[in-house]
């Protein structure tokens, strides 16, 4: 059987968009103090960020067998960084 192809036909040329996504967490281990944490990570959904948090909490904390951890804020980044604010030695001028 010999498969039709329309010309407008797009399944092969699909783009995948990843965005950053800023994530600020709690991390709490038995016997210490709260950490808090904010990361910058990649991803196409909620899902996926939650992913690649997962495996920066693997890479953070390989040794301990238990943590917990409370999201605080999950959200995609809207707009870009105007770079002209920056200086070459990093200093920031709003």
């Amino acid at each position: 059987m010999e498969r039709k192809t329309e010309s407008g036909d797009m399944r092969d040329e699909t783009v995948v968009v990843t965005r950053e996504w800023i994530v600020e967490y709690l991390v709490e281990i038995h016997g210490q103090e709260p950490l808090k944490h904010l990361s910058i990570l990649r991803g196409r959904d909620v899902h996926d960020v939650q992913a690649r948090l997962y495996q920066e909490l693997r890479e953070e904390y390989p040794t301990c067998e238990k943590i917990e951890v409370t999201v605080m804020r999950l959200l995609p980044v809207e707009k870009d960084t105007d770079e002209q604010m920056f200086e070459l030695g990093g200093v920031y001028q709003p």
